[in-house]
C-alpha cells in the first residue's frame, strides 16, 4: 500500500468498522482507508496520520492492486474511468491530496496492469506537507 521509491509496506486487509458514517479500514497504525456513500458516488479516502518512510525524499505513492477483467480508460491526473468490452462502468475522479492545515498538495494517478492484475497508484509531492 504505501511506497516511497523501493521502499515498500505491503498491509494486509483487516475487517472494516464503521465511524461516523463512515466504513473505515486501518490499513496500519498510520494509514486509516475510508468510503463515505455520497449522493454523487462513493468518496474514498486515506488518512495519514504521519509521514511514511521518514528517510526517503521521494515522492509517496499509495498503490492498491485487483484482480479484474476491467480495462482502465481515459487517465487523467485526477481521475479514469473503467470499461467492460468497450462499454464504461465506472469513474474513479476527483482526486485530492490535503495536509492537515488543508493545503493542496501535487497529486497523479497512474495504473499498471500484468495479465488480470490491475494496479492504481495515487502519487504525492508531500516534500511541503503538514501531517497532523
Amino acid at each position: 500500500m504505501g511506497l516511497r521509491g523501493a521502499t515498500r509496506e505491503n498491509v494486509e486487509a483487516p475487517a472494516p468498522e464503521q465511524h461516523e458514517g463512515a466504513v473505515v479500514i486501518r490499513r496500519t497504525k498510520a494509514i486509516e482507508e475510508w468510503y463515505k456513500n455520497l449522493a454523487e458516488g462513493i468518496e474514498q479516502g486515506f488518512t495519514l496520520s504521519e509521514r511514511p518512510f521518514l528517510e526517503s525524499r521521494e515522492e509517496l505513492r499509495l498503490e492498491a492492486s485487483v484482480r479484474t477483467s476491467l480495462e482502465a480508460s481515459s487517465l487523467r491526473d485526477d481521475g479514469m474511468s473503467f470499461s467492460f468490452q468497450g462499454k464504461p462502468v465506472l469513474s474513479y475522479a476527483g482526486l485530492r491530496v490535503i495536509d492537515a492545515k488543508g493545503k493542496l498538495l501535487t497529486s497523479r494517478l497512474s495504473y499498471e496492469r500484468a495479465g488480470d492484475l490491475l494496479s492504481l497508484a495515487i502519487h504525492v509531492d508531500d516534500s511541503e506537507a503538514q501531517y497532523p
